[in-house]
Formats: C-alpha cells, structure tokens, sequence
C-alpha cells in the first residue's frame, strides 16, 4: 500500500506520523512519502522517516508527486487557522480522484477544508466525535470510529515521561498549556488566569509552553507586573514530560488536555490534576463553532475541571492543590477505555476500499 501523508499544524502531524509508526511496528507493509510545511515538519524531522519540507506555494509540488509517486491513498493534515499543504492536496485528489483521509484528534473538528469538498473519511476517536463531526458537516462526514493513534503509543512512553520531570519535586507546579493567540478569547482567558493567580493559596512555580504556531511570545510581557515566579519552556522541552508530572495542567481547549488524560489512563499513579478556562462569550462561542453544540463540561465529561468565572479559577485551583481531584481518574478510566488498537483499524479499513 502506497501512503502519501501531508501535514502543516503540529497535532496533525503527531497523529499521522503515530500512525506510519505503529503499521510498522505490526509489520504491516507500506511505502510512506511525507510532505509536511512548517510547524509540522519540526515533527517529522525528529523521526526516523524522510520528509519533504515544502512553503507555502506548494501546489506544483504536491502535483509533481501524486503523479510520480502514484499513491493508493492520501492521509492529509487536519489544520487549523488558514489553508495550505492540507487543503491543496486534498483538491488535487479530488481532481485525480484519489481517495483521501485525515485522523481527528479533537472531538468534532472538521479544520479548514471546503465543506463541498471535505476529505473522504474522518477517523474520530469515538462515537461521541461522530456525531459531532457529522452534526458539523450536515451529514457529509464519512466518519469511522478508530480512537486515537496518538495514544495508543502512550503505554510504551508513560515510564520515559515520568523519569524526565522538568519540575522542582518539592514545589507546586502550574503548566499552562499555550494555544494560539489568534482564539477569540484566548488572550483574555490566560490575562484572567495570571490576575487568579496571586489569590491561590500557597507557594508554585508557573511554567509555560508556547504554541508552535505563535511567532511571537507575549507571556513575559503579560507577566513582568506580578510578583509569583514564572518560566517560558523552551521548543526542546518535553511538553509530554510537562504534561505528565505537574501538579496541574491549566488550557482552554487544547488537545492537551485529552493527551493528559490519556496519561493518566495508562498511569498506575494519580497524575496531577487538569484545569480548562472558558470564560467570556467569545471563547465559548468559538469552541462551538469548532467543536459543535456542546459545552467543554459535557465534551470532557468529567476528565478535568472547568472555570467559567474568574473566581472558578481561585476556587478550582485551590480544590486541585488541596487535595488532588481522585474522580479524575475514575472518568478517565470510564470515558477512553472502550476504543483498542487504532492504527490497525484504519490500516485495515484501507486495505478493504484499496484493494
């Protein structure tokens, strides 16, 4: 089987290259190309797979290789903010009438695609993505439940992860989790969460990670005025080892927050505790926008607490620190416990239209 994979955003390409990973740990056989743009390359490079790093004029390329290399099937980027390599191969196909396909790895997210022109199958993590996913789509959306390549990996990983802590053990850790500014509501959430912060109870320290997409980091701005110590991770930090070893995990709606919990399905251990902000209408608005007519409380279903209001922030914070939130686990062991063995079942669902 033939696969060209594409991707511009990060978390796509952490999906597709956990994808191409685990076929070739089963032995399952495939012959890769990858065609990958800034962020996204990043990923790729780090692999032990060749990439073909492309700009944002992309289209000749792209056309030059679905003609050489001939593949039986595309796996696009889901991408978010803009268009690019994603959505130009995805008209390509549609023109050769290759068949392509892209791995969800948020509830619902449909990313930049034309809706007259969507990828012909959405992998989604569960059935509650299906339908939020085909609610989006007005039925359009070929959607095959999977669950998450990803974290399927995580069970080899959680042991590495937790050796690594990049944290001072004897102290409070907050991990803020950076998304990109351009979020309507994002920037006022994040100013609402360092304002909370000098009404929490005891002593932290604040580290942050910046969004890849982000060009420039504005936190340190943000920050200089308040007293509590803070530190900008650098692009060589393990977010993963950040994510699993803090003793809270702050973001809005970012797929961090599902990826620690997956951390916390595969760990013996409680892990520490996870924070979403959603306060103000714009946020709100867009997350509904993106994801589907549902509340961040009722997507989560109880894999992590929500603020609503700035004094959700203080109280939920001091709750976490207090006595760590044990339900957690009990809902994450409920909620991701029903979808085994991803990868296979999307290889396998390729190989019956292929062949």
């Amino acid at each position: 089987m033939k696969i060209l994979v594409t991707s511009r955003d990060v978390g796509s390409a952490k999906q597709n290259l956990a994808f191409i990973e685990n076929i070739f740990v089963f032995n399952l056989p495939a012959e890769i190309k990858i065609l990958a743009q800034q962020p996204a390359s990043k990923i790729f490079e780090k692999s032990n797979f060749k990439c073909t790093i492309l700009n944002e004029d992309s289209e000749e390329v792209c056309e030059s290789v679905l003609e050489k290399f001939k593949p039986d099937f595309v796996l696009l980027g889901l991408s978010g903010f803009g268009t690019g390599i994603d959505e130009t191969t995805r008209r390509l196909c549609k023109i050769k009438k290759i068949k392509c396909g892209v791995i969800q790895d948020y509830w619902g997210y449909t990313g930049q695609f034309d809706q007259d022109s969507l990828p012909n199958y959405f992998f989604v993590l569960d059935r509650q993505a299906e339908r939020l996913t085909s609610l989006n789509t007005k039925d359009k959306a070929n959607c095959i439940v999977t669950g998450s390549p990803k974290h399927e990996q995580y069970i080899y990983k959680i042991k590495k992860w937790s050796s690594q802590n990049p944290f001072n053990p004897l102290k409070k850790s907050l991990f803020l989790v950076g998304q990109p500014y351009e979020i309507p509501g994002y920037v006022e959430n994040i100013k609402y969460f360092f304002n909370a912060l000098e009404e929490v109870s005891g002593s932290f320290d604040l580290f942050i990670k910046d969004h890849p997409n982000n060009e420039k980091e504005i936190y340190s701005e943000i920050l200089k005025k308040y007293s509590y110590p803070f530190h900008i991770m650098s692009d060589d930090q393990s977010i993963e080892s950040a994510l699993f070893n803090a003793s809270i995990v702050v973001n809005c709606f970012s797929t961090a927050g599902l990826d620690h919990s997956y951390m916390q399905f595969y760990s013996e251990k409680n892990i520490g505790g996870l924070l979403y902000l959603s306060i103000g209408v714009d946020i709100k608005n867009f997350f509904k926008e993106s994801v589907g007519p549902i509340d961040i409380e009722d997507l989560v279903s109880g894999m992590g607490l929500v603020a609503n209001s700035y004094e959700d922030i203080i109280t939920k914070l001091n709750k976490i620190f207090d006595y760590n939130y044990h339900n957690y686990k009990i809902n994450v062991l409920n909620n991701l416990s029903n979808v085994q063995h991803p990868s296979l079942k999307i290889y396998k669902f390729l190989e019956s239209k292929i062949f």
